[in-house]
């Protein structure tokens, strides 16, 4: 009789201590592929902001190509190939959506904590966020380059930037908060 009980007794321990062991290597499993998953995860989101970005440079290249160009019917049929569609050009609403998936929501965190600027200002933010330069910015909005400095003044003093301040290096150091 005390045979059957040991040896049940040993039974039961051995099952139990395969239960645990069984139940150890699913957690290492389980731990393994949620590690594997969270990296797979960072570098798709890498991928998809270089994706990004990249189309962001695509459409910078483009806009400033066409703003030389003349040619209205060059420029939808560039637009076409280039973005599938005619008149993106200008498009400040796509724009401004580009510029918000790129850098997270910046614009609408900027208007939520600035509401007195302009759509016009805020376009012209994300001109500055995109990194055109004066030079660009005065082609693409059709203005003087002075012009383009009286809108960052302009915009400077909505925000309450002090004039020894960058505004660029503002906004980028806004972006990153």
């Amino acid at each position: 009789m005390s045979f059957i009980l040991f040896l049940i007794f040993t039974l039961t321990l051995l099952t139990s201590l395969h239960l645990f062991i069984q139940n150890y290597k699913l957690r290492k499993r389980i731990i393994y592929a949620e590690e594997n998953f969270q990296n797979e995860r960072k570098q798709l989101l890498n991928s998809l902001h270089l994706y990004k970005k990249r189309k962001l440079e695509v459409y910078k290249r483009f806009l400033l190509k066409t703003i030389e160009c003349n040619d209205l019917d060059v420029v939808n049929e560039l637009s076409d190939v280039f973005f599938g569609r005619k008149d993106i050009l200008f498009n400040l609403e796509d724009f401004n959506l580009l510029m918000n998936e790129i850098h997270l929501d910046f614009l609408t965190k900027l208007r939520k904590e600035y509401p007195s600027l302009s759509c016009d200002q805020l376009y012209f933010c994300s001109l500055l966020l995109a990194e055109f330069n004066t030079k660009e910015i005065a082609k693409i909005q059709g203005i003087k380059e002075n012009s383009v400095r009286m809108k960052k003044k302009v915009v400077r003093e909505k925000i309450g930037i002090p004039d020894n301040c960058d505004l660029i290096e503002f906004i980028l150091n806004k972006k990153a908060e």
